[in-house]
């Protein structure tokens, strides 16, 4: 791990340090191991930074950080188990923006209110949306592709982390029909 790899693991430990750092004032914190609830499986995209940060809290605090995976339900079964936690700071959540911006319009009885039953801490990664294609498909840039995808409808085919995330929504429909489907 580069310097500046060590050094934004350490700016996120102040961060989640500093959060929890109320809850625990009359005690030693931590003094029993801190779960981190991911949203995806392991390996997915939020598991790799949170086993990284996991890892730089358990040498800083001294105390173990248990990464518990719980993907499923678009990420609802995640956030449901952060937002259910005792608000002890002993329960942390790595969750993308799309589970609490897109995910309450979507499905129904979600079992909590993103609004009211959790707090943001602090940004963790950006990971863009990318397009890509086969180097033998005959288009260069996304305006081809759309143009091809419109063209071939019910021919072209996207892959996404699952219905109602971001990628699903940037790669399926628009008013007329699959995007870039």
């Amino acid at each position: 791990m580069d310097r500046s790899e060590t050094a934004w693991l350490g700016r996120i430990a102040a961060v989640v340090l500093a959060c929890v750092a109320g809850s625990a004032a009359a005690q030693d914190y931590p003094s029993k191991p801190v779960r981190i609830i991911v949203l995806t499986a392991p390996g997915g995209l939020m598991d790799v930074p949170a086993r990284l940060v996991a890892d730089h809290l358990d040498r800083a605090l001294g105390q173990r950080m248990l990464v518990e995976n719980r993907s499923g339900g678009g990420g609802n079964l995640g956030v449901e188990a952060i937002a259910k936690a005792a608000p002890d700071g002993y329960t942390i959540g790595l969750i993308q923006l799309g589970n609490v911006a897109i995910n309450p319009y979507i499905f129904k009885d979600l079992g909590f209110d993103a609004l009211t039953d959790l707090v943001p801490v602090a940004p963790l990664t950006s990971s863009p949306v990318l397009v890509v294609v086969n180097a033998n498909t005959p288009v260069k840039n996304l305006g081809e592709c759309i143009a091809l995808a419109k063209r071939e409808q019910g021919k072209i085919n996207h892959g996404s982390a699952g219905i109602a995330t971001v990628p699903h929504f940037a790669g399926n429909y628009s008013r007329s029909g699959p995007v870039c489907n």
